[in-house]
């Protein structure tokens, strides 16, 4: 059986995560505990940037995104990055 199919908590899996309440994932947004003293930046993620930038639709005032990564010791490391496909029309922005 696939990992989607289990019934079973992922907290028998694997006792150091949380059980899952359902099939999405919760996403958790949180306080580094340490002060953050510096960042690192994969070349990918630079490259995805400038990238999504220059291959935008001509009206489009911006791009919105997404980064990748964690924070470790006060250092967060930027791993990945894509970007969010979105319409704007006066003050709202919709994802597509």
């Amino acid at each position: 059986m696939g990992r989607a199919a289990s019934r079973e908590p992922v907290s028998r899996k694997n006792p150091n995560r949380p059980p899952r309440t359902d099939l999405m994932a919760v996403l958790q947004f949180f306080t580094p505990s340490s002060p953050i003293v510096s960042a690192r930046l994969h070349p990918v993620v630079l490259f995805n940037i400038c990238d999504c930038y220059v291959r935008r639709p001509d009206q489009a005032d911006r791009v919105i995104g997404t980064l990748l990564g964690f924070v470790s010791d006060g250092v967060v490391e930027i791993k990945n990055s894509y970007a969010v496909p979105h319409n704007e029309s006066a003050d709202q922005v919709r994802p597509q």
